[in-house]
């Protein structure tokens, strides 16, 4: 994504939120599941593994 969007769009559901919000939600999930697969802010688990 680049900087210049500054909202995040979910491909999976569809939610909107502030692109910086979604990075401090994923960072969240990401710090208590280092070793799981990525989850989007809104729930849903991405393709991309973290370990």
């Amino acid at each position: 994504m680049p900087l210049c969007e500054r909202v995040y769009h979910c491909q999976n559901c569809g939610q909107v939120m502030d692109r910086d919000l979604n990075g401090s939600i994923n960072l969240e999930n990401w710090t208590k599941n280092a070793d799981s697969l990525w989850v989007n802010a809104c729930g849903l688990e991405g393709a991309v593994s973290l370990g």
